[in-house]
């Protein structure tokens, strides 16, 4: 869905589906890695910690 991402209504069709689908993995039990199965943050803190690291390391994904 995320290269369906054109505009804003389809962000915010994106971001709902996002919610809908983390909603489904509350309360799972997190894995060696500390994952929730697809889910790697377990708060919009450490979500954004990691965005800032993978874009510096990976220059935005272009390495």
């Amino acid at each position: 869905i995320l290269d369906e991402v054109k505009d804003e209504e389809s962000f915010l069709l994106f971001v709902k589906s996002l919610f809908a689908d983390r909603e489904l993995h509350e309360g799972k039990s997190k894995d060696k890695v500390s994952f929730t199965e697809d889910w790697a943050n377990d708060s919009i803190r450490g979500f954004l910690e990691a965005a800032v690291a993978w874009a510096e390391d990976s220059d935005f994904g272009i390495h």
